[in-house]
């Protein structure tokens, strides 16, 4: 009887370290995302994460449609892939609250 009660405590023991691992690894990779969009006064391509673009009716990241790249300390380029994405990427960046420049 002891040795069934302490299989069962066992398994409820384990299930419990599993769930927490679980959700403590969450945790971490919201705190890692939030981390990524600190400002820290550079231009840094993470501030874009989460911008979606429309993309011929769909939402895409920005990331995948168009190239992201630091061209000074404070500047920012964002280089669409197609021509034509050019205004959609425009009005996304626009419309969306990003954080503003520090001086």
């Amino acid at each position: 009887m002891l040795d069934r009660n302490y299989e069962k405590g066992k398994m409820v023991l384990n299930a419990i370290r599993e769930d927490a691992e679980e959700r403590m690894k969450k945790s971490l990779s919201a705190l890692h995302a939030a981390f990524a969009k600190i400002r820290t006064g550079r231009a840094h391509p993470g501030i874009l994460t989460g911008i979606t673009v429309d993309y011929y009716g769909n939402e895409i990241p920005l990331d995948q449609v168009a190239n992201i790249s630091v061209e000074d300390a404070r500047t920012l380029m964002i280089s669409p892939w197609e021509k034509p994405m050019a205004t959609s990427v425009a009005k996304s960046t626009s419309s969306t609250s990003m954080p503003s420049p520090t001086s």
